[in-house]
């Protein structure tokens, strides 16, 4: 038996009231996605910093103040964003399990 996550999509009826304006700000101020810039993924607008890598460094324990020092360009709020966008982008995703 082997599973896959499947995104449902991002239902903006699901959320808090209180957490939309935040989300909202945060793809649109911080994030971007356009195809010509590394195949669509998600970056912190105008430095080509994938969102990923910004997640990863704080999941292996690095803190906002190590990124704001090797990352000059990005801001605390710019890096709480890639927080709530990647909260956001896996809020629907579900394991399906395959026999």
């Amino acid at each position: 038996m082997f599973g896959f996550v499947y995104n449902v999509g991002y239902n903006k009826n699901e959320d808090s009231p209180a957490l939309q304006p935040l989300k909202n700000r945060t793809m649109e101020k911080y994030i971007e996605q356009n195809p010509q810039i590394f195949k669509g993924k998600a970056i912190m607008k105008e430095t080509h910093i994938g969102v990923d890598l910004i997640l990863e460094k704080l999941g292996v324990g690095e803190t906002i103040s190590d990124l704001l020092e090797a990352y000059s360009q990005l801001t605390k709020e710019a890096i709480l964003g890639c927080v709530t966008y990647g909260a956001a982008s896996v809020r629907n995703e579900t394991l399906l399990t395959v026999d």
